[in-house]
């Protein structure tokens, strides 16, 4: 029960205005994915011209080899939308020899 005259809790929720922050759209997040192709010279030498070409600036890449000659290669980079990524992941699957690149993970 509630006291006579005390405000219901439906009633007493308040509303904040908001605004989106028009320079804050399209702001870069960090993304991680991960390359498996078949081994070869000039694999990692490809697969960042892939990179560079989509403009996209490389902040962390590891590349190795099992003994099945199969080369998994992971990246990190920022983008600004996914769109972009679903590009560059597209653009890698066509390198010779490339079989998967997917997203991994993300981090903030």
């Amino acid at each position: 029960m509630r006291e006579r005259g005390a405000p219901r809790a439906a009633a007493a929720r308040a509303f904040v205005d908001v605004s989106w922050n028009e320079k804050g759209l399209g702001a870069p997040f960090r993304v991680q994915i991960e390359v498996r192709a078949l081994d070869r010279g000039g694999l990692l030498s490809d697969l960042t011209r892939v990179l560079s070409d989509y403009r996209v600036n490389i902040l962390a890449a590891a590349l190795k080899t099992d003994g099945d000659q199969v080369a998994s290669g992971n990246f990190s980079f920022e983008l600004a939308d996914l769109g972009h990524l679903n590009a560059v992941l597209s653009a890698l699957r066509r390198v010779d020899g490339v079989f998967e690149a997917v997203r991994i993970g993300a981090d903030s």
